[in-house]
């Protein structure tokens, strides 16, 4: 086989195959974003990748200098501030890795690429706290394999390149073999098409292809991550109610069936001994009335939410030094009743996010700037949205703890536990603990066909998960509703909540309550509006 040759890469070089990197990637987006292996719309692997490497190809174009120093530089800042997804998060590691071992040298040869692959391997490796073979970190190690067995003063780089396109796609390939979850949606690792494409991308350019088709950006969408909105209806609750009751026999049932009945979003949690209590209600005084019976009260909070609403905005705008608290915590979550949740829970801030919305580690960072804390707690909520936090805790300037909480559920339990009198390690292990107590359970619509555990599952089938499995599969709503509670109930199991959101009707509802209560009469079941898109009910069992 005749190569083309080529010796060296240039900087301007590497700008033209991230831009080819992209092209390809875009080709491949939808077939990736297929590939994921439950069919729920959940953070689409293909988008991730594609916005992150979009994020790189604007940077690099803008820059005046076109040196290799200026160029690895801008590459490895911006797929870590535009990374999206744990895909996203990884890519940009292995960006980083090869552009720390090329960022002083003039040149690249296929010696120093080698030497660049070993770098993004490890340190894409060390990103992930429990690194999973199987995945697009699996299809890197192998290429920089190969890389240390080809690469060498004499070879070509194309030569080289087609060498390492050859082993991507064997590793590619293989990953269905490596990972059983995998291997049971027969369908190969998302990640590792996406880094084959762009690979393929690469070797493009080397082989002299720099001639891009011009194409609409179809699919890639600017997803920035507001702090916070307005809220401009009024509210059916107006004031945020919150205190510590202390006692010895304080009985939680009954406070919860006195606070719920004067309030919305209520939240009794505890012990005989201690308890939190939290309620939106126009009646205070009575909610205090009513837990005086049961022991003292401590830290009572009362606030009026309209005047919240009303200067948060303020101070979103504002450019005045606010003064700095100890401690915030920052929530990801979507649906204006689950961001409401959060802040009259105490969220310090809000970013906009979760299934198929997956933030950037700028949009967690810019939060972050508009929190005055010192040190702030990171809930995620969704387990596609963790690294990209811990990324964001890396380059902040402030102290930032992720709590890796992987649903609503766990969030709102782990924000419950918050106390601002204990310290940063006193209420990681507190809300650690809180998050693990928690059974999150998720009601959505297949969006492809595709075969599980339990069963065939068809496009538009109604499908329950809990804890990250499918449990239930079927065709209507409060049926297979009440098939994923069922196999999540046990007997120690005391309150169920269920977070209302897009594609649930108030009927249906209200039967799959009647329906909950009469199955499980020793359950409380306590209803609030999550406003949430994509997932018709999520569950909170404890």
């Amino acid at each position: 086989m005749h190569f083309q040759t080529k010796k060296f890469l240039t900087a301007e070089d590497l700008v033209w195959m991230f831009k080819r990197g992209l092209e390809n990637l875009k080709e491949s987006e939808e077939y990736v974003n297929e590939l994921n292996v439950f069919p729920v719309p959940d953070g689409d692997t293909g988008t991730n990748l594609v916005l992150t490497m979009q994020a790189v190809v604007d940077d690099i174009d803008s820059l005046d200098n076109l040196d290799m120093r200026t160029v690895a530089a801008a590459i490895s800042q911006a797929s870590l501030m535009g990374a999206r997804g744990n895909s996203g998060v990884i890519l940009s590691q292995i960006f980083r890795g090869i552009c720390e071992v090329i960022q002083d040298k003039e040149a690249i040869d296929s010696q120093i690429l080698g030497q660049a692959l070993d770098r993004a391997r490890d340190i894409s490796y060390k990103a992930v706290m429990k690194p999973v073979e199987g995945t697009m970190l699996t299809v890197i190690k192998d290429v920089a394999g190969a890389a240390s067995i080809y690469s060498n003063d004499s070879v070509d780089l194309v030569e080289l390149l087609v060498q390492l396109v050859d082993e991507a796609e064997r590793s590619v390939q293989e990953t269905i073999n490596l990972l059983p979850v995998l291997k049971e949606a027969g369908v190969v690792d998302a990640g590792g098409v996406g880094l084959l494409a762009i690979l393929r991308g690469f070797l493009d350019v080397v082989r002299g292809e720099k001639e891009l088709v011009r194409r609409e950006k179809v699919g890639v969408l600017s997803r920035v991550s507001p702090t916070a909105e307005d809220v401009e209806e009024s509210l059916e609750y107006r004031y945020c109610t919150e205190f510590v009751i202390k006692g010895e026999k304080i009985d939680l049932d009954h406070l919860k069936e006195e606070v719920n009945r004067l309030g919305d979003c209520a939240l009794v949690v505890g012990s005989p001994n201690t308890a939190k209590v939290h309620v939106h209600t126009n009646e205070p005084h009575a909610v205090l009335g009513c837990a005086l019976k049961e022991g003292s009260l401590h830290n009572i909070t009362i606030n009026n939410m309209d005047d919240q609403a009303s200067e948060r905005a303020k101070k979103l705008a504002s450019k005045e030094v606010k003064e700095v608290k100890e401690l915030g915590v920052l929530a990801v979550c979507s649906g204006e009743g689950l961001r409401e949740i959060f802040l009259s829970l105490g969220a310090d801030g809000i970013v906009n996010g979760g299934q198929t919305m997956n933030p950037s580690t700028k949009d967690i960072l810019d939060t972050v700037e508009k929190v005055s804390a010192r040190s702030i707690f990171i809930l995620p909520n969704n387990k596609n949205i963790i690294l990209t936090a811990e990324q964001a805790g890396k380059v902040s300037d402030k102290k930032m703890v992720v709590i890796p909480t992987k649903s609503i559920a766990q969030g709102i339990s782990a924000i419950l536990s918050f106390n601002q009198e204990m310290d940063v390690e006193e209420n990681r292990k507190s809300m650690l603990e809180a998050m693990e107590r928690v059974k999150s359970g998720e009601i959505t619509f297949a969006i492809r066909d595709s075969e599980s555990k339990i069963g065939k599952i068809t496009r538009h089938d109604v499908i329950g998960i809990c804890n990250g499995e499918i449990r239930a599969i079927g065709r209507d709503l409060v049926e297979t509703s009440l098939h994923l509670i069922g196999s999540m109930v046990g007997e120690e199991d005391e309150i169920l909540t269920i977070y209302k959101g897009e594609g649930s009707s108030d009927e249906d509802t209200e039967l799959l309550a009647d329906r909950i209560k009469k199955l499980y009469p020793h359950l409380e079941v306590e209803l609030h509006e999550g406003g949430q898109p994509l997932y018709p009910y999520l569950f909170s069992l404890e």
